[in-house]
């Protein structure tokens, strides 16, 4: 067999046993608090020896240490469940937050995850499912086994809603009184009564009544019934009596007016009738003569 063809047979096999050892193994679960801290590796290929030259980190720098310490070797690997070997160590990773990367022999990246919080004392960060889930916080730790379920989500409680802030109550103000309305005038109610005559008297015009005296006193004298009002005839009188007071002093005045003015012409005509006629017997007198 030729030489090169050998060559070549022997790379093939190398690269095909190193790809699938690449892609079957990743960081599994893990521990930050100390005493002690460990980490847990998913495995499934069926040998976990090649795992014991591999290399945990605390950055992503395989020939620099930049995080808080030094790379550790997995020479000391726990292989007894070889599909998830795990490995033990003190003061590496940061409580708060920090890298922790897997490393090949040759310094190749084949897996990290950074965390920035503390879970809690031996609270666990891991995948679910195992080896191709995302990382979360486990409900149990499970070194050296398949990894618990993922804690729940706490559900959120209900924020109480602020209880109103009591109003100081404030003076009503006083709402205005409602003017009184204008009471409306009764109308006079025009009734046809029959006063009785009354003697004439020493100190009166016979056959006129004192008009005051019929206003503030009147006499109805109604079929059957006594001089005495009843109610109901006093009630029209006080309304009428009431409206005359209540009139208008403007429209008294032109009632004055007017009755002065028809006693003016009445008092003229009167005056001219009796010029004429004296004027009449003068004239007969003198024809007689």
């Amino acid at each position: 067999m030729p030489i090169i063809f050998k060559i070549l047979l022997a790379l093939a096999f190398f690269l095909f046993q190193a790809i699938p050892v690449y892609a079957q193994v990743v960081i599994n679960e893990f521990k930050v608090t100390p005493n002690p801290e460990w980490v847990e590796f998913y495995n499934a290929s069926s040998s976990a020896e090649f795992l014991k030259s591999y290399w945990i980190d605390d950055d992503l720098d395989f020939n620099d240490d930049a995080g808080s310490s030094n790379k550790k070797s997995l020479s000391n690997l726990n292989i007894s469940n070889m599909a998830h070997p795990y490995l033990e160590f003190s003061s590496f990773l940061n409580n708060p937050g920090d890298y922790i990367v897997l490393f090949d022999s040759s310094g190749n990246l084949i897996d990290s995850y950074q965390y920035t919080s503390n879970p809690g004392d031996g609270v666990t960060f891991g995948r679910s499912p195992n080896g191709s889930g995302s990382f979360s916080i486990l409900s149990s730790a499970t070194k050296g086994s398949a990894n618990s379920d993922p804690l729940p989500d706490p559900s959120p409680s209900p924020t109480p809603e602020p209880e109103p802030e009591a109003t100081p109550e404030s003076d009503p103000e006083p709402s205005p009184e409602p003017s009184p309305s204008p009471s409306p005038t009764p109308k006079s109610i025009a009734t046809v009564t029959k006063t009785s005559p009354k003697p004439p008297s020493n100190n009166a015009r016979a056959g006129t009544a004192n008009s005051e005296d019929m206003l503030t006193n009147p006499r109805p004298d109604t079929l059957g019934e006594s001089d005495d009002n009843s109610p109901e005839d006093q009630s029209i009188i006080d309304k009428a009596t009431l409206s005359l007071k209540e009139m208008n002093p403007y429209i008294i005045a032109i009632i004055f007016i007017v009755l002065g003015l028809g006693l003016t012409i009445g008092t003229g005509i009167y005056f001219l009738k009796t010029q004429r006629k004296t004027k009449s017997d003068s004239q007969d007198n003198l024809n007689k003569v």
